[in-house]
């Protein structure tokens, strides 16, 4: 599967705006809000906040979410991962996370 057949069927939601920026940059800058299902990563040099819910239920499979807080934007890519194909297009969303380009 490629990159972009990947992205087409993927929820990405690119920018959101004036969503709590503060909020993300919290956490970001205090581990202890981590917890378990979240990680500091960077993207294109900004420190952003991955998170990751797992379902095991009725459906097994999970959603990453990526927010990128950057001056009065929070960029925000999502994505759902369910179905056999779940670790093939889990890399291909990490892959295009490292693609990633924002205007400083």
């Amino acid at each position: 599967m490629s990159i972009i057949n990947h992205l087409k069927n993927s929820d990405v939601i690119i920018i959101k705006r004036n969503t709590g920026i503060d909020i993300y940059q919290k956490i970001i800058e205090d581990p202890k809000l981590l917890g378990d299902n979240r990680e500091v990563i960077e993207i294109d040099g900004i420190k952003a906040l991955k998170e990751t819910i797992v379902n095991e239920e009725n459906n097994p499979g999970k959603v990453e979410m990526v927010w990128i807080p950057f001056n009065d934007t929070v960029y925000l890519f999502e994505t759902d991962l369910f179905g056999e194909d779940q670790e093939e297009c889990e890399n291909h969303f990490n892959n295009f996370l490292k693609t990633i380009s924002i205007r400083k």
